[in-house]
């Protein structure tokens, strides 16, 4: 969906005061009809209602701390809560999402984003700079369609045009708002947001044996593993005396697994007289 809006920058505004979030959304507003798909529709098709129960969810449920935009919009930036919103929060909200629906959903968006440390996802920019764009060029043609009468059937469709991707680009806000206020669901593609059950890891024969049942080996090192068909070896084991020479044994290594004893022939299968059969020196079996 972004590919659509590839000319479109996706970095921060200039002294984005979220830039350093550590955090990012559940869901991006481009996955949102997907993941979201009812609440979506809800902000798409009744963004005021859609606006307020969502105002109202980001404060927990009240509006005992609401002020008008919550202070996030100028000019109300610095006289929130200074204009009578506390006699009458429910009516002044009202207000707000029906009269300035745009700038209601923005200072949902900014409250959610400072209440969980969110950072801006760059397709999200992307998709609300595209917004922003269709907005100025369809006030931009209606202003020049006033002086210009040929440009006045432009100018309504530009308008349409314009109204529609508003709708679309408030629809996909809302439905990643609801998503990242509901706590039973995590990240996109992983329902629940919890980190994945442990692991259990059974320690099995080489030879392709079943695993020990109920063994687990969860924080537990190597060394402290052991067993009695499997005791520690001697650090270096002597050499191998054959006929030409001595082969060395290489250093052995305690192997934390359960392994069934295997009885070797101590003629390694060899007859009496072949180069290979031991002349008498001990050997270490692993």
């Amino acid at each position: 969906m972004c590919d659509m809006f590839i000319c479109i920058p996706d970095d921060p505004i200039e002294d984005d005061p979220r830039y350093g979030n550590m955090q990012t959304w559940k869901v991006a507003m481009k996955d949102a009809p997907v993941a979201n798909p009812a609440m979506c529709c809800y902000g798409c098709m009744c963004g005021p209602c859609a606006q307020y129960q969502l105002r109202q969810q980001a404060l927990g449920g009240t509006l005992k701390e609401y002020r008008c935009c919550q202070g996030y919009i100028w000019p109300m930036s610095e006289r929130a809560g200074q204009c009578g919103e506390s006699s009458c929060p429910e009516c002044c909200l009202c207000l707000e999402v029906c009269c300035c629906n745009g700038c209601a959903l923005s200072a949902t968006r900014f409250l959610i984003m400072d209440q969980k440390n969110l950072k801006s996802d760059p397709c999200d920019n992307r998709i609300i700079r595209f917004n922003n764009f269709m907005q100025l060029l369809s006030c931009i043609c209606d202003l020049l369609s006033i002086c210009i009468e040929e440009l006045r059937e432009a100018a309504a469709i530009i308008r349409c045009i314009a109204n529609i991707v508003y709708c679309v680009t408030s629809g996909c806000m809302t439905g990643q708002m609801f998503y990242e206020l509901d706590e039973g669901k995590g990240p996109y593609g992983a329902p629940g947001g919890g980190a994945p059950p442990q692991q259990t890891m059974h320690a099995a024969d080489v030879s392709g044996a079943k695993p020990a049942q109920g063994v687990q080996m969860q924080g537990i090192s190597q060394q402290q593993v052991q067993h009695p068909y499997n005791p520690p070896v001697s650090a270096q084991a002597e050499p191998v005396s054959v006929q030409g020479g001595q082969i060395p044994v290489a250093q052995a290594t305690p192997v934390a697994a359960y392994a069934t004893p295997v009885t070797q022939n101590p003629n390694h299968g060899y007859a009496s007289g072949h180069p290979g059969y031991p002349s008498g020196q001990q050997v270490h079996h692993q």
